[in-house]
């Protein structure tokens, strides 16, 4: 842990490919110090460092991570996203990133609701279909939320000041002093409701115009010199500590993980139930292919 500590990054750190991490904030100590306050790491370390009697041994061991977020230099990277209100009031999000689990549908939901001001109940999410599905790349490197999330935002966000002119021209109200929340849209200021959110809608249908949006997503700009491995790969990286409580039964050689402690700066947790499920199943899967699965090399 010492030696860890001693070569980690920090803040305006300088990394292997010359990029100064000076746009967020470097977190490497603090998950690390939560990490070993929750497992007693520095405790079981003395403690199994000391000779074991018996075929069992006990050791404790530890893993940081620093890891870019989204594609990075190997792609372009963005995401787009279609929001709809339909004549009833239901919404409609169409994205091309995928729901496998990890609570897109959930996260997209909740941001188009927060931005819309109504109700999650109404918001309905369409599986990825390749023929109306808007293009945004894969779906892997933390980049979903991110950029398929600010890709509904915006389109959600469009939806919304539509909805505003609309209101605006009919209540003679400047739009910048309308608030949607609760279902409704209100003025700010006297904190007074002037319409539902459906008769906004119903307004909109009585004109003709069509509540559908399309938003897009940029990744911020990075630079990146192939030739020579330099530049800035990703515009942020996530940081995170593991400790793992190992025992093995020297006489057979069978393994048995007692504990694994997980510390993770994830910044905005949007969800964190699915972010929890989304570190829980990480850990899995790197138990598993830690000892259960092997990997053959011929050659090195």
């Amino acid at each position: 842990m010492e030696l860890r500590l001693r070569n980690i990054y920090h803040n305006n750190s300088i990394t292997a490919s010359g990029q100064k991490l000076d746009n967020h904030q470097v977190s490497l100590e603090e998950v690390i110090s939560k990490a070993v306050e929750s497992s007693n790491y520095k405790e079981k370390y003395r403690e199994y460092s000391k000779p074991q009697s018996g075929d069992k041994k006990r050791g404790i061991g530890m893993a940081i991570s620093f890891r870019g977020c989204s594609l990075g230099a190997e792609a372009t990277d963005a995401a787009g996203a279609i929001v709809a209100i339909q004549r009833d009031g239901s919404i409609l999000i169409s994205c091309g990133l995928a729901e496998n689990g990890e609570g897109l549908k959930t996260v997209f939901t909740q941001i188009a609701a927060e931005e819309l001001g109504v109700d999650i109940k109404r918001i309905n999410y369409m599986e990825v279909d390749t023929s109306v599905s808007p293009e945004s790349g894969a779906t892997v490197a933390s980049r979903s939320t991110i950029l398929g999330g600010n890709a509904v935002k915006n389109a959600a966000h469009q939806l919304k000041e539509t909805l505003a002119e609309i209101v605006t021209a009919e209540f003679k109200i400047r739009t910048d002093d309308l608030d949607f929340k609760n279902e409704n849209i209100y003025e700010k200021n006297k904190n007074q409701k002037i319409i539902s959110f459906d008769e906004a809608i119903n307004l909109a249908n009585q004109e003709g115009i069509f509540l559908s949006a399309y938003g897009w997503y940029k990744a911020p700009d990075i630079s990146w010199d192939e030739e020579i491995g330099q530049g800035r790969p990703y515009f942020t990286y996530v940081y995170g500590c593991q400790i793992a409580e190992v025992e093995v039964d020297t006489a057979n050689g069978q393994i048995e993980v007692l504990k694994i402690t997980a510390a993770h700066d994830v910044g905005r947790a949007i969800n964190p139930a699915c972010l929890k499920g989304q570190i829980y199943g990480g850990v899995m899967m790197g138990l598993g292919y830690g000892i259960m699965e092997e990997v053959e090399t011929a050659n090195g």
